[in-house]
């Protein structure tokens, strides 16, 4: 045939592996050959056989072993040919020769996830995963071999996906469903996965085939809960713990809690108590590597439980018996209880009407800004301020409603206040914790929002982990301060894990939109510009059947859209969007406020893209002038908009002493502005700069080029744009200064 057989390389339940070449003196490929084994040549045997060909023709991921041809010998026989596994080794063995700790073990397994992933996707069980399917090529990738019992999910009607008469499978990591006959799920490779991950972190099988009888195993693996990993570990010669990066007592560490957990649900017995798919698998593994507290935790006990009342009927009625007398007892203590509690609801109840009040102040329900919110906000400050001593707790929800409110409004200096005498009052308060941890989150974000990004950091790291009700918000407030500070890479993954937790939120929830614009932002922060209008895109679609084209969400993710195109060169579509949002912005919420602002902004930029300054002018000169009634002068939007107008303004058609006194302006107010703003502050600097220069006032932009403050951010801080723009106006300078001496000389 096409291929000359050289070796035989293995043998497995259905057939025998042979090494071969490509028998063409033009191609020198090396393969591997799978044959059925002539003494299993049953007409179920060649049809799993063909079924495997024809899953492995359709699986197209590098994690799973190539096919690459197929067909029949002689006398009958099928054959396929696929990828030759060059010095692949277990992946149990790879590990342990590279002595991979813990964390490098998870990372390794996660490949193989990956690849399970891509099969289930294709409708394709394998239900034979196990070390010895599982090889690794020397750089590090993991292959997934030997579909030979694989199953598809959309099998035809005459299959049987039931049927275990012929078992190709290897008893030790098959699923209980696998062994009793019940119908194959993705929960059959779930349950596997479980079993290679024991195996590989502590170093043997959940349930050793070695010291048990066939019928004592299948019990075992059907009804025995697997012992913990770490007692498992504890028993592990020197070598295997020292190859693993530990300490035996590092190693128990290593192994227990959250890790064990995840482990022991995908060993559940029943398919629908593990993890429903092998997604969902992955998610916690990265849930763990991030030390996020993982989906499943806390079931474990539960489960355990049930399992042990399972086993003691007789003792758990006892128990059940003499909990119901204990519970009898209490309920009289309870309903005197009852009374105390309705006088403590009554006195909040008020003031849960007043935080309700200032929900409603919030712009992402309302719309727009409102300064009545605020002089509301201020004289119950100073209310709720006379009643600490007597309500501490009611004071402190309310501050936290507050300063919510005062971030929605870009107010992140006010939420900083207000947050800073939060933390202050909780020194002594007692509060439960969720508050408590609600508060620090608002008090890291106020401290990233000011420049503070240090500082903020440092806060939220102390704070992991959080409860289950945060942790979507941790990884909103700490993605977007690793965006502020440039630590992009980083802050990616956490910003896409708070999209993946909130995939289920409705249209108009608050953390899904904002997780989702922080994505984009990052994104286009890195330049994965179409990354980012991918994100902005199904946005769109997400808003489209359920928001009216009037809500803050649907504007602002429209406004970051036509920002993204702009920054793709695709301005004509950039400028329908963002003349569209403008005019919904200004009849929706008044053409003063502040989301008619921020449209009017992005329109200018658009327009400035274009080259269409006059109105690009106009636009941007309404975006600062209702920006500094709204926010004041200093703050970081008002800035951004005077620079931009600044930037429209300088062209040869204008008043040089205007854009000249516009530009002067940018540049006093940037160097005011609280917090690191030293990028922006280089780039109006170079700006200003560059403007001085081409109006001939040399002294004034060598001046401003020898700032010690601009050498020290283009040292230190700057992007490449920005010292590229440095370069150039350095050049500018130079070639000035020389013109200006042959002048003189002449």
């Amino acid at each position: 045939g096409a291929y000359r057989v050289e070796a035989e390389i293995g043998a497995g339940g259905m057939g025998r592996v042979f090494r071969a070449r490509r028998d063409d003196p033009t191609l020198d490929q090396e393969v591997a050959i799978k044959v059925v084994r002539r003494e299993m040549m049953t007409a179920k045997a060649l049809a799993r056989f063909d079924g495997e060909r024809a899953v492995l023709a359709r699986l197209r991921h590098p994690g799973i072993c190539q096919f690459l041809d197929a067909g029949r010998l002689a006398d009958g026989s099928p054959y396929f040919v696929m990828e030759l596994l060059t010095d692949a080794v277990p992946i149990t063995t790879f590990a342990d020769r590279e002595r991979l700790g813990i964390d490098d073990r998870i990372a390794l397994f996660r490949k193989v996830v990956a690849a399970v992933q891509y099969a289930h996707r294709n409708l394709v069980v394998h239900r034979d995963i196990k070390v010895g399917n599982v090889l690794v090529l020397p750089d590090g990738q993991p292959k997934l071999l030997d579909f030979g019992i694989a199953k598809s999910l959309a099998a035809e009607d005459g299959d049987n996906p039931t049927a275990t008469g012929d078992r190709f499978f290897s008893i030790a990591s098959a699923a209980p469903e696998q062994l009793t006959g019940a119908a194959v799920t993705v929960g059959c490779d779930v349950y596997s996965l479980g079993v290679l991950l024991y195996e590989l972190l502590c170093g043997v099988s959940p349930f050793d085939a070695s010291t048990s009888s066939l019928p004592a195993l299948i019990e075992r693996v059907t009804h025995q809960i697997p012992e913990p990993m770490q007692a498992k570990a504890d028993r592990l010669e020197g070598a295997a713990v020292a190859a693993r990066q530990a300490t035996p007592p590092a190693l128990r560490r290593a192994l227990s809690g959250d890790i064990e957990d995840l482990v022991q649900r995908c060993l559940r017995k029943s398919a629908h108590e593990r993890y429903l798919s092998a997604e969902a698998l992955d998610a916690d593994l990265e849930r763990l590597q991030h030390n996020l507290p993982l989906s499943i935790r806390g079931g474990q006990a539960w489960y355990r439980l049930r399992k042990f009342v399972a086993r003691h009927r007789v003792a758990s009625v006892l128990a059940s018996a003499l909990l119901v007398l204990l519970v009898a007892s209490a309920w009289v203590v309870f309903q005197q209880n009852l009374r105390i509690r309705a006088e403590r609801d009554q006195a909040t109840e008020a003031l849960s009407v007043l935080r309700d009040a200032f929900l409603s102040a919030d712009p992402a329900r309302m719309g727009g800004d409102s300064v009545t919110a605020r002089q509301v906000m201020d004289s119950a400050y100073a209310a709720l301020e006379r009643r600490i001593g007597t309500q501490p707790v009611a004071f402190l929800d309310l501050i936290a409603t507050m300063a919510e409110v005062e971030l929605s409004l870009d107010g992140s200096d006010r939420a900083l206040r207000l947050t800073t005498r939060a933390l202050d009052t909780l020194q002594t308060a007692k509060v439960n914790p969720s508050l408590r941890e609600r508060l620090s989150l608002l008090h890291a974000s106020a401290l990233s929002g000011n420049g503070n990004g240090n500082q903020a950091g440092a806060l939220l790291d102390a704070m992991t982990p959080v409860l289950p009700e945060h942790e979507v918000e941790w990884l909103i407030v700490k993605g977007r301060n690793l965006t502020m500070a440039g630590n992009l890479a980083d802050a990616e993954p956490m910003l896409r894990a708070a999209v993946l937790r909130t995939r289920d939120a409705s249209p108009d929830d608050r953390a899904a939109n904002r997780a989702r614009m922080l994505l984009a932002d990052n994104y286009s922060r890195q330049g994965k510009l179409d990354a980012s209008l991918a994100v902005l895109a199904e946005m769109h679609a997400w808003h489209e059947p359920a928001l009216p084209a009037t809500h803050p969400y649907v504007l602002l993710a429209d406004l970051q859209r036509a920002s993204t195109l702009r920054r793709l060169e695709r301005n004509g579509e950039a400028l329908e969007i963002v003349r569209g949002a403008a005019s919904l912005a200004g009849s929706s919420y008044g053409d003063t406020s502040a989301m008619s602002a921020r449209a009017q902004m992005t329109l200018g930029n658009v327009l400035i893209s274009m080259e269409l300054y006059p109105e690009a002018e106009a636009a941007l000169r309404r975006s600062r002038d209702a920006l500094e009634r709204i926010l004041g002068r200093q703050h970081p939007n008002t800035v951004r908009a005077q620079f931009n107008l600044a930037v429209a303004m300088d062209r040869p058609d204008r008043n040089t002493s205007e854009v000249t006194r516009e530009l002067e302006r940018a540049y006093n107010d940037v160097r005011s502005m609280p917090g690191d703003n030293r990028n922006f502050a280089a780039t109006v600097c170079l700006q200003y700069a560059r403007h001085l220069i081409r109006t001939n006032k040399f002294p004034e932009a060598r001046t401003l080029l020898n700032d010690p403050d601009l050498k020290s951010i283009l040292s230190t801080v700057a992007t490449p744009e920005l010292i590229a723009a440095a370069t150039e106006a350095e050049e500018l300078l130079n070639a000035a200064d020389t013109t200006s001496v042959s002048a003189t000389d002449q």
